[in-house]
């Protein structure tokens, strides 16, 4: 049987509330072929904002200021930022998420409306 587990007590009633604050989580039970129960955890993208590392555990294998990703190009897993490509692309995707957010409540101006105040710019 799975012991409780409660995402919101995880994130943010464990101690570790400043270091996880803005990592979403989630969380599935999932019965195997044999019959074994376990818990999945998700620990999901970040929403707008990359999250920096917080804390430094050996054990865990996380070093404190850190950026981890999802690799891609290997075995998927969560490693640390080691190259310009993979930094440029974690701030390309953040870029992208910001906009479209602010997009969605009205901060940014409509294409159309762009396109005319670049017009009147005259290439300025």
């Amino acid at each position: 049987m799975c012991r409780a587990w409660d995402n919101d007590e995880f994130a943010f009633g464990s101690g570790h509330a400043p270091q996880f604050r803005h990592v979403l989580f989630g969380s599935e039970p999932v019965v195997d072929r044999a019959g074994v129960q376990f818990l999945l955890i998700q620990v999901r993208t970040f929403q707008e904002i990359p999250v920096i590392c917080a804390v430094d555990d050996e054990a865990a294998g996380v070093k404190k200021a850190t950026l981890y990703y999802r690799t891609s190009d290997r075995r998927p897993e969560s490693a640390p930022i080691s190259n310009s490509y993979d930094m440029r692309t974690l701030l390309d995707l953040a870029a992208i998420r910001m906009r479209a957010r602010r997009k969605a409540v009205g901060w940014v101006a409509p294409d159309e409306l762009a396109k005319k105040l670049d017009k009147e710019l005259g290439g300025l």
